[in-house]
């Protein structure tokens, strides 16, 4: 029989209400879509889009992140990269947000070339 405690049930669950649903693009921002706390990236410090998103080269390591359970999103840190978020549930359709300050996010949007699209009539 299996039994959880209070540990195993906000181990599992946090992660539940934090995962990436979807993102929106406003006049204004990306929205990250969430079931707890939507998350925001002004366009004017949007800087440039990739499709699909590199990858950091060297470890990598997480560190208030989630891998595996409901995809894989937090935050991250890299020797080249310095802290970055990712918010991908799909692998296949990666984007990188690469923002003024010189930091990076990676996010996964159902269909990245109307994503960019989307951004790029509102930046324009």
């Amino acid at each position: 029989m299996l039994t959880l405690d209070n540990g195993s049930v906000l181990a599992f669950g946090t992660p539940f209400f934090f995962r990436p649903l979807g993102f929106a693009v406003t006049n204004e921002a990306i929205i990250i879509l969430r079931p707890l706390g939507s998350g925001r990236i002004q366009l004017d410090t949007l800087r440039e889009i990739r499709v699909p998103a590199t990858h950091p080269p060297g470890m990598t390591i997480g560190q208030m992140r989630v891998q595996g359970l409901y995809g894989t999103f937090g935050s991250f840190w890299n020797k080249h990269w310095g802290k970055f978020y990712v918010y991908v549930t799909n692998q296949a359709n990666t984007v990188e947000l690469r923002l003024t300050n010189g930091s990076r996010i990676i996010i996964s949007p159902d269909n990245p070339q109307a994503f960019v699209q989307a951004v790029q009539n509102r930046v324009t």
